[in-house]
């Protein structure tokens, strides 16, 4: 959590799902239309949280993608909180529009530990879904996630890993988390392109 988040991006390990073409690069698709952005963010003790909001909060800003940000910081940020948030946002994207989530804190393979437990992948879809129900599909979903260790705190079994396992763990996260958003057509009836960005190794932090 100690990089600049310039940084962290460029060394992201990039995994993404589409059903259209992609034309454009960034963030967004069209920064003139309505995008909104939820940061969180959830230290559980872990140092530099705020810089990261902070970072990617610029980065969203920025006049080429022209985000209306949204944060949830430490105790705001429970399971019921954030799915809330995500539906309500979710539905106020224009349709040629972005939804951008971004996570800083912890993650395991099964999803983020948010103040009061671990929301699933199933719950962060669910959410968007509830917000899209009777929209047109966004035209881009971006999901960046800055998990330290990729789940290996709270995984203890992790720790006897070797380094291939670790890595193949953390392909895991992510590629449960493109499964699970593109699966049954979610790809044509909620969003059109799903982008995801997941940061680090198992062993290493973010």
């Amino acid at each position: 959590m100690k990089r600049s988040m310039m940084a962290l991006v460029c060394a992201l390990s990039v995994s993404a799902a589409s059903n259209a073409t992609t034309t454009r690069t960034g963030l967004v698709d069209s920064a003139d239309a309505k995008n909104v952005a939820l940061l969180v963010g959830v230290s559980y003790g872990l140092p530099g949280i705020d810089l990261d909001i902070k970072n990617v909060k610029e980065i969203a800003s920025h006049p080429g993608y022209r985000f209306d940000t949204h944060e949830l910081w430490e105790e705001a940020g429970v399971v019921s909180n954030v799915a809330k948030n995500l539906t309500d946002l979710a539905e106020s994207v224009d349709e040629d529009g972005t939804l951008f989530f971004y996570f800083s804190g912890h993650g395991s393979s099964e999803g983020v530990l948010m103040n009061d437990r671990l929301m699933k992948i199933g719950e962060i879809r669910a959410a968007i879904e509830a917000g899209r129900k009777n929209k047109k599909p966004l035209e881009r979903l971006v999901m960046m996630f800055d998990s330290c260790y990729s789940g290996a705190l709270v995984n203890p079994l992790r720790a006897n890993m070797t380094r291939a396992q670790q890595e193949k763990a953390n392909e895991d996260f992510t590629n449960s988390l493109v499964n699970e958003l593109q699966s049954v057509n979610r790809g044509q009836q909620y969003w059109k392109k799903l982008f995801v960005f997941a940061s680090s190794r198992a062993d290493e932090t973010s």
